[in-house]
């Protein structure tokens, strides 16, 4: 049994940033049937959301071919330490590293698994959190 079965979870939080297309849209309900309380805003709509960035355990940047996301990453970082996991439609390492370079903590590459991009929130959260998983 992993960590993340075995421990009581609070719900997390996610604020998914996407280009509006229609992928977003089924991963937002992936992520809340997994207990997961989920906001979609489009990156123009973001900064309506800008001070209240802190009130999200992470980040989800979805934003397809749309948009520059190192920009939005290197902004989101520059504005509060929220988790930020970005999903990539390049499956190449360098895109995933530029990605993680720019800001994110993490960066996971399309077709993705639900319930890996789950595990990879709670990562994130743990991480920034300073909880160590036990063993």
């Amino acid at each position: 049994m992993t960590w993340f079965r075995r421990a009581r979870r609070p719900s997390l939080s996610v604020l998914i940033v996407d280009g509006v297309h229609p992928v977003s849209g089924r991963l937002a309900s992936a992520l809340t049937s997994r207990g997961l309380h989920v906001t979609r805003v489009t990156e123009q709509a973001l900064h309506r959301f800008a001070e209240r960035i802190r009130d999200y355990d992470c980040v989800l940047l979805d934003l397809g071919d749309r948009g520059d996301p190192a920009a939005l990453t290197r902004t989101l970082r520059d504005c509060d330490a929220v988790s930020i996991v970005q999903i990539t439609a390049d499956r190449s390492a360098t895109t995933r590293i530029e990605v993680i370079e720019s800001g994110a903590d993490d960066a996971i590459s399309l077709p993705i698994s639900h319930q890996e991009l789950v595990l990879r929130i709670w990562a994130t959260v743990r991480r920034a959190r300073g909880i160590v998983p036990e063993a």
